[in-house]
């Protein structure tokens, strides 16, 4: 690949100026641009995480790199970086994913020599800060960069940049609108290179003393927050020019130098944390590099074993937690004196192991940042550079599960007899009538719903007896039932014959419980945390659904009903009723798959008859339609007379059944199921 400008790269400069662009050259920058021979990339794996390329756009004719990564929802990733002009000079590089494509957002460009942006954290989709550097002239000394978004349009900030010689920033957290940090280094005329920490406080960036060691330089690459505490690491020079990893961590009132357990020659480029946990990641070198991971277990840094697939150089870039069992990790490897493979590493709470990643540039690929969806936890994005040749070109990969064999076994036992109808919000939903054996008029279930990139089919020889192919819910009960969100019946109940496979019953037509409900979403978006107390009064910890109602009540996505009505007494502690056992409505079950999802943008105008604006419903029905995951049935029928504007129907109210719920799921959270057989 060709020299991507991530980091100085003066050869005149000492100690630092020297690791960086070292560190340039073994995450792929200054690797050549032959299309040389290299490690055969993994397989894709039958089952487990792997990482697909999405197209990315490029502006000019010259370099363009992405550096870091934010991700706010499926529908809004943030991506920034650089591009070159004619003339070699830089300049900042913002790029948004709205859900179906990659576009290019304008932005400030200080200075006539040039911007990079090196790094980008979001709060919200109207609170966005990203940070790099840029010189006011060609040549002239690095100045800090912080940009701001507010929801419109990109603005500089005013930061400090106290070295007479260089300035950068290659980090940046935000904790609120009034709290975050951003770390880098500084430099004087004679090379001596310290660490740099600026602070927001909610009105400007202020510089925060930060120690470098005794004799020796350092700089920072990244930087996490955890509650109060602060993690920032980087890599330091003795006066014998020996590189060591660096470390440094903020209590909540100044910053201190911590041990590491690594030798000569290591260097840390990245750092997430998930409350007290915290990786470390970057590389250390003996004839070439190996990647280095560092796990913090609340009183000190240990190494972890990590693959190294490259006979070459192999170096991380970039680290983020999913969940207390997932992690994932990402940069590049080389053969010696070849092209640099993208690299992908996921942690599944036992060990770190390859997994399969894209590389669509036929001379060179790497990853140099990776961050998590908030929420979803099968929504991942990992940024950098590829090339083919010539240019080097922007590269973005999100994560695609592949799911691991379902079990199938008959935890729901759902029922047929209707029960009182709950709402989140108690209101008269009406009478429940028949249901049809489909949601309605056709749903389009094309595979670029905004938010969920298409997946690859998934080979699965999961059936059920009673939804076989062709049937209105095959394709997404049986793409659910193979992530093992859905279960399904032993055959050989009343009514249900074995056949020779012996194959399970789904039963589609049975009506949908609260709890059910709750334990499907859940599943579907990922929620796996444990939870602990008891948020209502009929959900006791052990109960079936318990896990599954907690993890969706503390994300206020569902709701309970005030004690004190018959049946429901109040306890000593007043909880509200769940209602676990009660069916669920087709208007109940959108308002809890789009909270889920976190759709919350405003809508207007009316699409159903019966579910006009300012209803119970509303907000969430016409979400869900925009994204054609539900429909509604044609005007005409009894008690359904068509209005002026010929509106269909919803039924807001009928009870909604395990086939439609597994339609609208997939719809959601999968629109890839309606491709896969």
């Amino acid at each position: 690949m060709r020299a991507t400008y991530r980091f100085p790269a003066v050869l005149g400069l000492l100690l630092l100026g020297c690791v960086f662009a070292l560190l340039l050259s073994v995450s792929g920058g200054s690797a050549s641009g032959r299309a040389t021979s290299v490690d055969a990339p993994l397989a894709v794996p039958t089952c487990g995480p792997i990482w697909i390329a999405d197209t990315t756009p490029n502006v000019g004719t010259g370099d363009n790199a992405l550096a870091g990564v934010a991700v706010l929802a499926p529908d809004d990733v943030w991506a920034v970086g650089f591009y070159t002009d004619t003339d070699g000079i830089g300049n900042a590089l913002i790029e948004h994913y709205t859900g179906s494509s990659w576009v290019v957002v304008s932005g400030p460009q200080p200075g006539t020599g040039g911007s990079y942006l090196e790094a980008v954290s979001a709060l919200s989709a109207g609170d966005i800060w990203a940070v790099g550097f840029y010189r006011e002239t060609p040549g002239s000394a690095p100045l800090t960069l912080a940009l701001h978004y507010d929801g419109t349009s990109w603005t500089q900030a005013t930061t400090a940049s106290p070295g007479s010689a260089e300035n950068y920033l290659y980090g940046v957290d935000m904790v609120s609108a009034s709290d975050g940090w951003a770390v880098g280094y500084t430099a004087d005329t004679a090379n001596l290179y310290q660490t740099l920490t600026l602070r927001w406080n909610g009105t400007q960036w202020v510089q925060v003393a930060s120690p470098t060691p005794f004799l020796s330089v350092a700089g920072l690459r990244g930087v996490t927050v955890s509650g109060t505490d602060v993690w920032a690491v980087g890599v330091q020079a003795d006066i014998s020019l020996t590189l060591r990893s660096y470390i440094i961590h903020w209590n909540g009132s100044s910053w201190s130098a911590q041990t590491t357990p690594t030798t000569a020659g290591c260097v840390l480029t990245a750092v997430s944390a998930l409350g007290t946990n915290l990786w470390a990641v970057g590389g250390c070198q003996t004839s070439t590099y190996q990647t280095l991971i560092l796990q913090w277990n609340g009183a000190s840094w240990a190494p972890v074993a990590s693959p190294n697939p490259g006979t070459g150089d192999n170096l991380l870039g970039g680290v983020v937690w999913v969940t207390a069992n997932d992690a994932y990790a990402v940069g590049g490897y080389n053969d010696t004196g070849g092209s640099v493979q993208s690299l992908a590493l996921y942690w599944d709470g036992t060990s770190w192991e390859q997994a399969h990643s894209d590389n669509p540039g036929t001379s060179g690929n790497e990853l140099l940042a990776v961050a998590q969806d908030p929420v979803w936890l099968n929504n991942s994005w990992a940024v950098g550079s590829q090339s083919s040749g010539g240019a080097n070109e922007t590269l973005a990969e999100h994560t695609v599960i592949i799911p691991c064999e379902p079990t199938i076994t008959p935890t729901d036992t759902p029922t047929n007899t209707p029960t009182t109808i709950p709402t989140n919000t108690p209101v008269n939903t009406g009478t429940a009538t028949t249901i049809p054996s489909a949601t309605g008029t056709a749903v389009s279930t094309t595979t670029g719903t905004p938010g969920q990139p298409s997946a690859t089919p998934t080979v699965c020889d999961l059936q059920f007896e009673d939804v076989p192919a062709g049937n209105t819910f095959y394709p997404f009960v049986r793409c659910l039932a193979c992530r093992g969100i859905i279960n399904g019946y032993p055959c050989g109940g009343v009514g249900e014959p074995c056949d020779p496979a012996n194959n399970p019953y789904f039963r589609p037509n049975n009506n949908v419980t609260r709890g059910q409900i709750a334990k499907i979403v859940s599943n579907s978006v990922g929620f796996v945390e444990p939870v602990s107390g008891q948020t209502f009064e009929d959900v006791p910890p052990g109960s079936t659904f318990y896990d599954f109602i907690e993890r969706l009540a503390s994300r206020q996505i569902m709701s309970g009903y005030t004690c004190g009505g018959v049946g429901e007494p109040c306890g000593p502690e007043n909880r509200p009723y769940f209602r676990p056992n009660s069916n669920a409505s087709r208007g109940q079950l959108a308002k809890i798959v789009s909270n889920a999802a976190g759709f919350q943008e405003p809508v207007s105008g009316q699409t159903f008859e019966d579910v006009a604006p300012g209803s119970t419903f509303y907000d969430f029905i016409e979400r869900l339609v925009s994204r054609s995951v539900m429909s509604g049935y044609p005007c005409g029928g009894v008690g359904e007379p068509c209005g002026p504007e010929n509106r269909p129907y919803f039924r807001p109210g009928n009870l909604v059944t395990r086939g439609q719920t597994s339609k609208i799921v997939g719809n959601t959270f999968f629109p890839e199921c309606a491709g896969e057989q």
